[in-house]
Formats: C-alpha cells, sequence, structure tokens
C-alpha cells in the first residue's frame, strides 16, 4: 500500500477491516471518488451517534483563527470544570502553546516519516486509552488543561506530514473519555486532516471562517467531509467580521448552505495583541467572553452538565 494509510485501519486490500472500497487501488480520478462515496456510505452507516460532545476537531482555512478558537474553548471547558486535552496536529503552527498559556511540549513524532504506519505506533496508543496513560514526557499542564502534539516538521527534506496525522488520527480513535473529560483538536489548515482521517475519532466538528468566498466554500466542504465520516453534529464560528451588515450577509449565506452557525467574532484588536505577543487572551476581554458565550450555548443546546 505503501504511503497510503486506510481511513478504517486495514492493514492492506483483504485483511481486517477492508470493505473492498477500492480507494487504495484507484488509479483515475472517477475510480477514486467512486470509492471515497462507497467509503463514506459506509462510515455513514456503521458510525455510532454519541450522546456527549467528547472529542471536537477545529477546523477551516489556513489563518481563519483555529488556534485561537480552539485556545478559548479548551481554556472555557478547564473553567467549567472539565479535564481538557487539546490535541496539536498541525504540523507547522508553533503558537499554540502560548495561547493556552502553557509551556511547549515534546513531540509525540520526533522526526516525521511518510512510511509510518499504525503497526508501528508506541505502546502505550493503544485501544480505550485513557487520558491518565499519555507519558507524562509528551505532555505540558497546568490543573486540568493539557496539550500534546502529534509532531511538527522543524528541517527541510523532513519528509511528508502523513506519519504525524497517522499518529493523531490513531490517538483520536483510542481515547477512551470519562464523564467530564474533553479532547480538542486543533487540525491543520484546509481539508488535508480528512484525507488522513483526523477527525475520524471526533463526535464534533466547528469550521471556523472569515469574510472571504474561500474560507466560506473550506467551511462548506469541511461540512461535506465531516458528514461523510459521520459526524452530524458541525457548526460554523465566523471571524474578522467587520460589522453587522456583514455578519447578516455571512449568516444568510451560511444558512443558504444549510450550515449552523454559533455566533461571530469582530476584528477584535486584543486578539491581534495577544497573538504578536504569544499571550492567551484575558478571561475579561471581549473576544474571550464571546467566544466562552458560543461554548455555554452550545453546551447547553446538547444538554451538557458542567462538572464545577
Amino acid at each position: 500500500m505503501g504511503g497510503f494509510h486506510c481511513p478504517l485501519g486495514a492493514m492492506a486490500p483483504g485483511t481486517e477491516g477492508c470493505i473492498h472500497c477500492g480507494l487504495c487501488t484507484a488509479g483515475t480520478r472517477e475510480a477514486y471518488a467512486k470509492a471515497a462515496e462507497k467509503l463514506r456510505a459506509y462510515i455513514r452507516e456503521n458510525v455510532p451517534r454519541p450522546r456527549r460532545v467528547e472529542k471536537i476537531a477545529v477546523c477551516g482555512k489556513g489563518g481563519v483563527g483555529k488556534s485561537t478558537v480552539t485556545a478559548a474553548f479548551a481554556r472555557a471547558f478547564s473553567s467549567l470544570g472539565y479535564r481538557v486535552l487539546v490535541l496539536d496536529t498541525d504540523e507547522s503552527n508553533p503558537t499554540l502553546a502560548r495561547a493556552l498559556g502553557l509551556p511547549p511540549c515534546e513531540s509525540m513524532l520526533k522526526r516525521p516519516d511518510s512510511r509510518f504506519e499504525p503497526a508501528e505506533s508506541p505502546s502505550w496508543l493503544r485501544e480505550d486509552l485513557d487520558i491518565s496513560d499519555i507519558p507524562a514526557d509528551y505532555l505540558s499542564a497546568a490543573g486540568n488543561l493539557m496539550l500534546v502534539t502529534a509532531g511538527k516538521l522543524e528541517d527541510p527534506f523532513a519528509g511528508c506530514a502523513c506519519s504525524i496525522g497517522a499518529l493523531a488520527q490513531l490517538l483520536m480513535l483510542n481515547l477512551e473519555l470519562q464523564e467530564g473529560e474533553v479532547v480538542i483538536a486543533d487540525t491543520e489548515a484546509g481539508v488535508e486532516s480528512f484525507g488522513r482521517g483526523v477527525e475520524r475519532g471526533a463526535d464534533t466538528v466547528i469550521a471556523v471562517a472569515e469574510p472571504s468566498l474561500d474560507s466560506l466554500e473550506v467551511a462548506e466542504k469541511v461540512k461535506y467531509m465531516a458528514e461523510g465520516l459521520g459526524i452530524s453534529r458541525f457548526r460554523t464560528i465566523l471571524n474578522k467580521v467587520p460589522d453587522e451588515e456583514t455578519a447578516e450577509l455571512l449568516t444568510e449565506y451560511l444558512e443558504g448552505k444549510d450550515i449552523r452557525y454559533l455566533g461571530w467574532l469582530g476584528q477584535e484588536k486584543e486578539v491581534v495583541r495577544h497573538g504578536l505577543a504569544g499571550t492567551p487572551l484575558d478571561k475579561t476581554e471581549d473576544a474571550y467572553l464571546k467566544l466562552e458565550n458560543m461554548l455555554k450555548l452550545f453546551l447547553d443546546e446538547n444538554e451538557m452538565d458542567y462538572p464545577l
């Protein structure tokens, strides 16, 4: 299978987990599209619908504010009493730890390798994995807020990021969360992570979008990809919106595409200031409070209790 990683975990055609969709052997665009639709249909029919919000993937076009939303949501979850694990799956973004107010942590994958296969994963990364089973060497933590990093591309000619995605997918799939625990994955830009199946273990996808057609179309594509994985809990957050008139235009666009949204942020100066300084948003500032309120409304909508 070379560098191909089956979304269902099959090691080769005909082995355990294979549904003979043809994705790994497709040689034309038409064959690939047919195989992908067969895989989407299988996942939609066989993925159980979760009750609780436990595993959230934050997605969207590059530069829209995914890390800002991830960090604010993680800190808000933590303030509500949840035990929160943030999974950094983006191989290039270096600022997430600072946005969380945490020191950087060592990557689980020391050197990316496109030949990485799930069978080569660390022994601790097994099924029914508890957050406490993650080695302390890979965690950065303060209280009930933790960060783990799948891997980073640090040097030229280091190879592709496929192995980082494969490791992140395993962690998302294998984590068995307890009541009052949540995982938030900050994904790489665009829909590449869906191609690697990182979101397959998620029960919720949140797309962040800004006032541009490219960004909105990426959000629409993310929704399509999420539904193909059997994830029905999808929401959008609008960011960098200059005024209420533009917000109305954007929400009308989303409604026309049957895309549900949580709310919108303006062009918040404190986001820029903290981003340049490499510091977390202050919990008294408008941007943080708006995101915290979006999260609370979302949890109330899903009948989630706060474990304070």
